[in-house]
């Protein structure tokens, strides 16, 4: 989906929270899908330690499904007159944050203690849930960001190429930042 597309068409806006719920959901079923193959594998392994704070990371994840069903719920989208993006931007972000930080949270510890033990192959897979969980914290922050610059916010960058620099005003933060850290790396 263009990330530049005029949000003030009421379709516009509509299609465009059924793309962020589609988004949003993506490594969020990376989380659950991980959660539950290494509760598996724990089951298996005899490695009940780990187990509760597996469940703790898989009931934050089914949270979180929850919550990203309810809040973009296509129904409740189509029933909404307005369709405030920044509103939806704002719930989801208020939402999700807990239950993202648990998911984040026990992923951290369980890290930590199963590189203690040496359970590389566990660690292999909490890894995994780390990069889909920050990369769903990212999608709700530029959620965020994005709906604050559709507003009528602009963004201004310097662009620093060897022996020339130039500024670039932004229609959309998302992009422009990333092309900026693109380019600074």
């Amino acid at each position: 989906m263009d990330t530049t597309a005029d949000l003030s068409d009421k379709r516009t806006r509509k299609a465009f929270l059924a793309h962020k719920r589609h988004e949003l959901r993506t490594p969020l079923n990376a989380i659950l899908g991980y959660c539950e193959m290494l509760l598996e594998d724990v089951e298996q392994d005899d490695k009940h330690d780990l187990k509760r704070d597996l469940r703790r990371m898989n009931r934050a994840g089914q949270q979180l499904l929850k919550l990203i069903n309810d809040i973009l719920d296509p129904a409740k989208i189509a029933a909404d007159a307005e369709v405030d993006i920044q509103a939806y931007a704002d719930n989801i972000h208020f939402q999700l944050r807990n239950p993202l930080n648990v998911v984040m949270g026990y992923g951290e510890i369980l890290q930590e203690r199963c590189t203690a033990v040496g359970a590389t192959d566990i660690v292999a897979d909490l890894k995994r849930i780390d990069e889909a969980s920050l990369r769903l914290l990212e999608l709700i922050d530029d959620l965020v960001s994005y709906t604050q610059l559709a507003r009528g916010q602009t963004e201004i960058a310097l662009q620093d190429e060897p022996g020339q620099a130039y500024l670039t005003m932004a229609a959309d933060l998302v992009s422009t930042m990333r092309l900026i850290e693109a380019r600074a790396a």
